[in-house]
């Protein structure tokens, strides 16, 4: 995708939460580590998958949330309840910097949220962050009636908003997510940190 001009792009795709929204994690990742001996990247993908929005939409509880986990991740049966528990009590989500810079870039491209959850569920972050409101369009899988990584919510964003795949940029901390985005046409960004995402934006000429 690197032959694409920047002048080609009209549009930002950009996930919510691990992206715009998320938690310093960093505690109940080192505990899940200590004991399972997995790799950052491994924990992180399983921590923060599907199950995880189901966590955050109040459809299962945290004990149930931790059963799953238990089960996707290699010496997970190790872990044990209260001791995540605790790190995960202490997790604070908040705004992450790449919201300020994403809104800095709305003269240039429409900005857009697409992301695993509800528009009720939208509607009550939208009263505690307000950079919610800020952005052009938020696309939800209730109305897309499709979940990422499925092809059809990326299919659902670009027919909604009138762009082509090839026109579109993604961003999101799901590799999964970004390699249908990828396959689909867009240019896609694996959001890890704030710096590698500085350095792909410089690589692409995005500004």
């Amino acid at each position: 995708m690197s032959n694409i001009e920047k002048n080609n792009y009209s549009i930002i795709f950009s996930d919510l939460f691990g992206v715009l929204l998320g938690p310093d994690y960093s505690d109940v990742i080192t505990y899940i580590q200590n004991i399972t001996h997995q790799p950052f990247n491994e924990i992180y993908s399983k921590l923060f998958d599907e199950s995880s929005m189901r966590l955050i939409r109040g459809e299962i509880d945290l004990k149930f949330y931790f059963y799953q986990l238990q089960y996707k991740i290699k010496n997970g049966n190790d872990l044990k309840f209260e001791k995540f528990q605790y790190y995960w009590d202490k997790m604070k989500v908040g705004e992450m910097p790449l919201v300020k810079y994403l809104l800095g870039m709305k003269k240039s491209y429409q900005i857009c949220i697409l992301t695993n959850t509800t528009q009720r569920h939208i509607g009550a972050l939208q009263l505690e962050y307000s950079f919610i409101n800020e952005f052009n369009y938020c696309i939800t899988s209730d109305v897309a009636r499709s979940y990422k990584p499925n092809p059809e919510i990326f299919h659902y964003a670009c027919r909604l908003l009138n762009v082509k795949m090839n026109e579109a940029i993604f961003i999101d901390d799901n590799e999964d997510n970004v390699k249908t985005a990828r396959n689909l046409g867009m240019l896609g960004c694996h959001y890890q940190t704030y710096t590698q995402f500085l350095k792909f934006i410089t690589k692409y000429k995005i500004n």
